[in-house]
């Protein structure tokens, strides 16, 4: 592999140099490397939705893979194809649409023409729309006898199929199209390759290339399909996906089982999660509790389980902030209207039904179902809402998408394979699923957004009841699957919750060797910036795998009470602990995109005061609030750091507005800081920095022109200019003061043009003013002073 010799050589080279390569040198090298990032930059990029998308490596690598097998020709004089599985959510209709492009510029001489070729009309409907979304020209063939007239046009397009359109295209006698130049793209490919539909596509296509294309793993059964294909050409599995960050983790809870419900955990499910529900919404939710007995009473069933949905979904997901949402799978249509008018009923989640028309198979609903009326009154209603069938579904998922509102989509079998919905983030399944249909549904919600780091699986049907390991799923399956494919797909809830005490002492041993809620010790123990990232960091994950363990029953259940108190009790002193932190050490500390979800956490379990996470460096300016944060500190020591890095950071800040001010004052404060570290006496420390504070609040009026003539003064204090007085640098602060003030116009701050002009003619003056004084300044000199009075003036405009 010349890539892979090309990589050994330059890491021998950096060896050689006395240094091992780090991560950074190696993506450096792979990315930016001429050719590639040139490559790259012409043709593994488009946009999708306005957004440029980058080939991620696993694109890239096996669009080259399919480019060097389609080279080679079997005996038949038909092209080499193969298998790519990548894994769902991993981008793979995006590696079509590269390798689509590829095709078309690489085998240019043989006039390519490309097939996409899906099971499904959904599945064709979306394919359709990615292609069509990054600018490529694409048909859809509507029948067998559209396809054919399609095929055969000497103009090039991308057409995209169903595979039942090949039955009707050979069924009808049409003469084979024998062309080694057609590559057909066949989505989901093991599902549909192999019997007399697959036969039916090849006596169509006797020489065309075929490539299947798969999220999901191989059944050991469909290994004669890969074989047929041509072989696997590339894997790219769920644990290489979640390791590189591309999807995310999937933890499985099993919840109470369709046979029966114990009440005993219905109540503790209700103690702990109504906090936020007034006393008459717990006493109505708790009577409709009081009939789980009758359990074989389906509509007894779904209510109780719309219950447990509903203060689910407010408990885990609702912060007001991170947009979760959620897909709830029913059995059929009927069902699907049910739980909708339960979730209504409750009122603590918005809902909307995604079914087809009543006069489509749907789940188990047959077409002559007794609940037929119901479902027609439901879609007579959608139809009215909408206005067509097009509609109602693509408003229904747009919002589902984009908006706060639906908060759970209820459906039966659509939006269960290509839906992709990153803020998905929790599938609730009440109805049985199997095979590859249950591996499509669980990998919606392993999709990346902002503040998910997991997606959750809750099974009220009991499809898997016991996960004592994440193979166990694919067992129940009609088939087995090879155990290297789906190690560790799944992570049961209960599996998580055990290593919620281990990062709980991962959070005390940054404290280790100190008295616990010793808050004093433990926020000195804090003063390297390192020690403070990695508390962070640790909290960030323990608050995180809390907020998780307190949504599950199994973990009220399973869990000693005063150890769970314990947990609570310890968060909220380490979130009050990291706030104080943040204020000492003047951090401007942001959990990101955790934060919204770990203070409604504190809200719902805790009852902790609100977290404050940003400190504002002009706060000690503000006497009476910076007061009032001193207050919560009882140490002189404390008080002492936390005047000293408020100071510090705001010398940070406001350097570029007064820099020789500030640089001075720096130095002022790093002696003290030094004299504080020899002798630790936190009296003389505290009485030091508040001399400083007050140095820096006597000089937050001063004008420009004193700023200027102290980066003045400051530029030429030597022996040489012990004669200027102080009236003389103020008298070229003025003259610079005056010609920023002229030439300054709209934006000139961000205007290196005008930046400059500034600069020369205020150099023209310190020529002038040299030579009256007598002074010999250098170029370095003079350079530094235009560049800090024009940097000065431009911080003070911005501020």
């Amino acid at each position: 592999n010349p890539s892979a010799w090309s990589e050994a050589e330059r890491y021998l080279e950096l060896c050689s140099r006395g240094r091992i390569p780090t991560e950074q040198d190696q993506v450096i090298h792979a990315v930016c490397k001429p050719d590639r990032l040139l490559e790259i930059t012409q043709r593994f990029n488009l946009f999708d939705d306005g957004v440029r998308k980058v080939a991620r490596y696993q694109q890239f690598f096996c669009v080259h893979k399919c480019l060097e097998k389609y080279e080679r020709f079997l005996a038949n004089g038909r092209r080499e194809g193969g298998i790519v599985w990548h894994t769902q959510g991993s981008g793979k209709s995006l590696t079509m649409v590269l390798l689509a492009a590829e095709v078309t510029r690489s085998f240019s001489a043989a006039s390519p023409q490309i097939v996409i070729v899906t099971d499904r009309l959904d599945l064709e409907e979306q394919i359709s729309e990615t292609f069509v979304k990054v600018g490529a020209e694409v048909v859809r063939a509507t029948s067998g006898a559209h396809l054919d007239e399609l095929l055969r046009e000497s103009r090039r397009r991308i057409v995209v199929s169903t595979v039942h359109k090949f039955e009707d295209f050979t069924r009808k006698n049409r003469s084979p199209i024998d062309d080694d130049g057609v590559f057909v793209f066949v989505d989901e490919g093991h599902r549909t390759q192999t019997g007399a539909l697959h036969a039916a596509m090849r006596r169509a296509l006797p020489k065309a290339c075929l490539t299947g294309f798969t999220g999901t793993p191989i059944l050991k059964g469909d290994k004669q399909t890969v074989i047929a294909f041509g072989g696997i050409i590339d894997t790219y599995t769920i644990k290489d996906a979640v390791a590189d960050g591309a999807v995310v983790n999937l933890v499985y809870e099993g919840r109470y089982s369709k046979q029966h419900v114990d009440g005993d955990p219905i109540d503790a499910w209700l103690e702990h999660h109504t906090f936020s529900l007034n006393e008459s919404q717990i006493q109505q939710l708790k009577s409709r509790y009081s009939g789980v007995a009758a359990l074989n009473d389906t509509e007894e069933r779904i209510r109780q389980q719309a219950i447990d949905i509903s203060l689910h979904f407010k408990s885990v997901f609702q912060s007001g902030s991170t947009g979760a949402k959620a897909q709830l799978v029913t059995q059929s249509k009927a069902m699907a209207i049910r739980y909708k008018k339960e979730l209504d009923e409750i009122g603590l989640v918005s809902s909307r039904v995604m079914i087809s028309a009543p006069d489509t198979r749907e789940g188990h609903t047959k077409v002559d179902d007794p609940d037929r009326p119901l479902v027609q009154e439901f879609w007579d209603g959608a139809i009215a809402e909408f206005g067509s069938e097009e509609r109602y579904r693509s408003d229904v998922v747009k919002h589902f998408k984009k908006n706060d509102r639906p908060e759970i989509i209820i459906v039966v079998d659509m939006l269960l394979t290509g839906f992709d919905a990153p803020r998905n983030s929790c599938l609730y399944l009440t109805r049985s699923l199997k095979g590859h249909t249950l591996l499509q549904a669980i990998a919606r919600v392993n999709r990346v957004y902002r503040g998910k780091d997991h997606g959750l699986i809750v099974d009220y049907f009991g499809v898997v009841k016991e996960l004592k390991g994440a193979v166990d799923l694919y067992s129940t399956f009609d088939g087995d699957y090879d155990l290297a494919d789906v190690e560790d797909i799944l992570t049961d809830i209960r599996q998580a919750i055990s290593d919620l005490p281990d990062d709980h002492k991962k959070v005390w041993d940054c404290f280790r060797g100190l008295p616990q809620h010793d808050q004093e010790a433990h926020e000195q123990a804090m003063a390297e910036k390192d020690d403070r990232e990695a508390f962070y960091e640790s909290l960030s994950g323990f608050a995180r795998k809390l907020k998780l363990a307190l949504g599950s029953e199994h973990f009220h259940t399973d869990t000693d009470p005063e150890r769970i108190e314990i947990y609570k009790r310890d968060l909220k002193y380490f979130m009050q602990l990291r706030r104080s932190v943040a204020i000492r050490y003047a951090e401007t500390v942001d959990f990101g995109q955790y934060e919204a979800s770990i203070k409604k956490l504190l809200d719902e379990y805790v009852s902790a005061d609100e977290v404050q996470t940003v400190v504002r460096p002009a706060a000690i300016f503000d006497e009476v609030i910076f007061t009032q944060e001193l207050e919560g500190f009882t140490t002189p020591d404390a008080k002492a750091e936390v005047i000293a890095n408020r100071v510090d950071r705001t010398i940070h800040e406001r350097m570029d507005e007064d820099p020789a001010f500030y640089q001075t004052l720096g130095e002022m404060l790093q002696a003290a800081r030094d004299e504080y570290h020899k002798h630790r006496t936190g009296d003389l420390f505290l009485q030091d920095v508040q001399e400083i504070l007050e140095t820096a609040r006597s000089r937050e009026d001063v004008d420009i022109r004193t700023a200027f003539g102290d980066v003045i003064r400051q530029a030429i204090d030597n022996d040489e200019a012990d004669g200027v007085s102080m009236e003389a640098a103020d008298e070229v602060a003025q003259a610079i003061d005056v010609i920023i003030d002229r030439l300054a116009i709209v934006d000139w701050q961000s205007d290196p043009d005008v930046q400059n002009r500034m600069k020369i003619e205020a150099e023209e003056e310190i020529f002038k003013w040299q030579e009256r004084h007598g002074l010999t300044l250098t170029f370095d000199q003079i350079d530094g002073i235009l560049d800090k009075c024009v940097g000065a003036a431009r911080a003070r405009s911005q501020r």
